[in-house]
């Protein structure tokens, strides 16, 4: 065999455990949820020793990209079929809350790579995870462009970016944990938690209204 078919060989062999690894995390956090994911954890549902895991990846954190991009890719298929039939941007608004809401992972993801995610992880990684992301979201633009839900390119990109930086913000603040919403309560302060549902919706649809008007 020469050495270029033992590199190719070795190359695929990796992107294959690599697969095999996000496939087994996104198991273990869809049935305990994300804060159960541990290292140690994951190589075990995939069959590694936590020492093997760091030889296809480096971190937690780059797991939970690369997790958020798995979720991004099927909220990008599921956008295709649920949004067909929408007249404007506003109705693709309403649908992309209701697809958002049905996608607690996808969210809370979102929400970690725009906080802390991006600072834990090696500068080579992130650039993949930057380059795909970037692949996305022109993907997620044409989607609306197919569908003539706009006939502007630019304001698809307005559009998705915005949802995804008002989704960024909103999700950690109407979803707190049990002790921060009763410690609210006895404060008086319970009036300031609303729905994420309702929340989301009212700002992006406002939002998609003067898009069209603009």
């Amino acid at each position: 065999m020469t050495d270029k078919f033992i590199r190719a060989r070795n190359s695929a062999q990796k992107t294959e455990r690599r697969k095999q690894i996000l496939i087994a995390a996104r198991q273990v956090a869809l049935k305990d949820g994300l804060d159960a994911l541990t290292l140690a954890g994951i190589a075990a549902k995939a069959g590694i020793t936590k020492s093997a895991f760091y030889r296809y990846f480096r971190s937690k954190e780059e797991i939970l990209a690369w997790l958020l991009m798995g979720e991004a890719a099927l909220m990008a298929q599921d956008m295709r079929n649920h949004m067909a039939g929408c007249k404007n941007i506003v109705e693709a608004a309403d649908r992309y809350v209701s697809l958002c809401v049905a996608k607690p992972m996808f969210c809370r993801l979102v929400s970690e790579m725009a906080t802390n995610l991006e600072q834990n992880i090696a500068p080579e990684p992130i650039i993949a995870i930057k380059k795909e992301t970037a692949r996305q979201l022109e993907e997620w633009c044409q989607i609306l462009v197919e569908l003539d839900i706009v006939s502007d390119p630019m304001q698809a990109v307005h559009f998705i970016r915005t949802a995804y930086v008002i989704l960024a913000g909103l999700w950690p603040v109407t979803n707190r944990n049990e002790d921060t919403l009763q410690a609210s309560q006895e404060a008086g302060l319970g009036h300031s938690f609303t729905s994420f549902e309702d929340e989301f919706r009212l700002i992006l649809v406002t939002y998609a209204r003067g898009l069209m008007a603009a």
